[in-house]
């Protein structure tokens, strides 16, 4: 094989890895799957993109004008699609989730901190902690009525908490997107 011709085979495993599939099966990967998490896949699509250059150019890499990704956006049909799960999902799955439905793989994410924060202006969430030492955030008794719980997760030497929504709370986060929208955008 040429140069361009292993970059063009290396390409098309990359596309199929950011795209949520196994390139040497072609079967889908589990949602849990790391490649699907969708920080990974947007950094293979950059990969492809230069790869694509590559090949374009015959085997060298020309640079092209960058352009700012458009913002986090969803079709107005996009919401009645959402896949609820009734296994409780994170922050991560369910931004995860919003953005495989706008369905644009160039368009910049949704930060898991925008529904962090319409979280707390709903009283859902709240900042907890003594003066002077790092706050941590606490779910309201409005919060865990809503179907939001705050569980321990132990990683690799350490413990962690992670907020999880139950399907009355994924549901709450729907109605809230259009101001999680608004904060995302003020980012």
């Amino acid at each position: 094989m040429t140069e361009v011709e292993t970059i063009a085979y290396t390409k098309a495993f990359i596309d199929k890895m950011a795209s949520g599939i196994n390139p040497l099966t072609g079967e889908r990967l589990p949602e849990a799957d790391l490649l699907n998490n969708v920080r990974i896949s947007r950094c293979l699509y950059l990969v492809s993109d230069y790869l694509r250059q590559i090949i374009e150019n015959g085997g060298f890499h020309v640079d092209a004008p960058r352009r700012a990704a458009p913002p986090f956006d969803l079709p107005p049909d996009a919401v009645a699609r959402f896949p609820f799960s009734e296994t409780p999902m994170t922050v991560q799955d369910i931004v995860n989730r919003l953005y495989d439905l706008a369905g644009q793989p160039d368009m910049a994410a949704l930060h898991p901190q925008s529904l962090v924060t319409a979280l707390k202006e709903a009283g859902l969430l709240t900042e907890e902690g003594e003066a002077g030492k790092q706050k941590h955030l606490a779910v309201t008794d409005s919060g865990t009525a809503s179907g939001i719980r705050r569980e321990d997760y132990r990683g690799p030497g350490s413990v962690y908490q992670m907020f999880t929504f139950d399907i009355q709370a994924q549901a709450l986060i729907l109605d809230m997107l259009p101001r999680i929208l608004e904060i995302d955008r003020a980012v």
